[in-house]
């Protein structure tokens, strides 16, 4: 509990207790400033709470300053385009800049930037590792790795995340599964599930364009292709709102003949995101490989009270078909995606239906607001007096 005067207030044994309000600083190589997880959910949920909430990314030419509630520290320098160099002289300069806010509680959201935590902890700081995705797994679809190694590669990254896990304060993955992977390793492993903050999104479903839409990171696994084509079959317009993976992959989608029915927006800000979703009639998710995650897409798409087309993962199918939220296709099947599509453009009643559905799902099981009260209450436990003296005799 915070009381008025910055003072951090906890019952212990029956006794209460005073302690200083804790300096937070997050910091990522490789996401941001205004990334959803990192600044809108954490950080800013953080500064509500918490007096002094910094956050150090690379610097962005055009950033504009959101969260007034918010230190913001850049590097100087702009992140760097090529990933060798992002993961080595870009970690680094994160962190240089990171150390100097001399914060009492690190956050950081980049696995390369796992070296530093025994930097952090030398210097008495507490450390937490928000870990995004499953990285083994995520490396072992990697298509730009040669294939002969990616396992070998995705075997030694996966020891060195474990092992480096055990020195943090606190383990916080992004959704629920990826908990069991990381809790044998750091028992102070808390999931903070990336779900919606779904004061953002509008109460009541407003007009739809014969649209579908697809957020985030364009990735040929992402089913990018697959999504181009089957939407050109059913006569519905696209719209992408993310950057290419690499500019092979943009040139090989823009030479297919459904890139005129294509209207890509690249990167656009949270708040924009969230006004084509609700336009759209459908939201599209057809990863050809599944993870331990659960996209956000999925869920912003949801609280947008919009019907989805998924992989047929059973993970998936527990959620979107089960609930009766939309479709689950195979993601490599251009025939079973414009089936679904054409289902939902000539029964409107029944998508509006779904939609509805969905947004009254996410209401119920998937809300940020409750995730924020787990971060508030793991940040107070790190920064009492009784947590410390409890771990300096574990």
């Amino acid at each position: 509990m915070i009381d008025n005067y910055g003072v951090c207030i906890q019952w212990h044994c029956g006794k209460r207790s005073f302690y200083p309000m804790p300096k937070i600083c997050h910091f990522s190589s490789s996401h941001r400033p205004d990334d959803t997880r990192v600044a809108h959910k954490e950080v800013n949920s953080l500064s509500q709470y918490f007096d002094d909430v910094t956050l150090v990314t690379h610097h962005h030419e055009k950033l504009t300053k959101i969260f007034p509630s918010i230190h913001y520290v850049d590097t100087g320098v702009s992140m760097p385009q090529k990933r060798w160099q992002r993961i080595t002289i870009g970690a680094w300069r994160v962190y240089r800049a990171a150390v100097k806010v001399n914060a009492d509680i690190y956050h950081f959201h980049d696995p390369e930037l796992l070296p530093y935590v025994i930097a952090l902890r030398l210097r008495r700081k507490k450390v937490i590792y928000d870990v995004h995705e499953d990285l083994a797994k995520d490396i072992r679809s990697k298509v730009w790795i040669p294939k002969v190694f990616r396992s070998i590669i995705a075997t030694m990254v996966d020891l060195v995340e474990k092992t480096l896990s055990r020195f943090c304060s606190a383990v916080v993955p992004a959704c629920e599964p990826m908990t069991e992977i990381f809790y044998p390793y750091n028992k102070n492993t808390i999931a903070i599930n990336n779900y919606p903050e779904l004061a953002l999104y509008p109460s009541q479903p407003g007009l739809k364009k014969r649209q579908a839409c697809y957020l985030g990171t364009i990735t040929r696994t992402r089913g990018i292709k697959q999504a181009i084509e089957a939407c050109h079959r059913a006569n519905i317009k696209l719209v992408l709102g993310g950057n290419f993976h690499d500019e092979i992959l943009f040139a090989e989608c823009k030479a297919m003949p459904g890139w005129e029915n294509v209207e890509w927006l690249g990167y656009i800000p949270h708040d924009q995101a969230i006004a084509i979703i609700s336009q759209s009639l459908v939201g599209l998710l057809l990863q050809t490989f599944t993870q331990h995650y659960q996209p956000i897409k999925l869920y912003e798409y949801m609280a947008s009270g919009i019907p989805v087309i998924a992989s047929d993962y059973q993970q998936w199918i527990d959620i979107v078909e089960k609930n009766k939220l939309g479709f689950c296709v195979d993601p490599h099947s251009i025939d079973s995606i414009c089936e679904a599509l054409n289902q939902l453009l000539a029964d409107e009643s029944m998508a509006q239906q779904m939609g509805a559905q969905a947004k009254d799902y996410v209401s119920q099981h998937y809300s940020w607001e409750q995730e924020a009260q787990k971060l508030y209450k793991l940040y107070e436990s790190l920064a009492s007096p009784q947590a410390q003296s409890v771990r300096s005799k574990t």
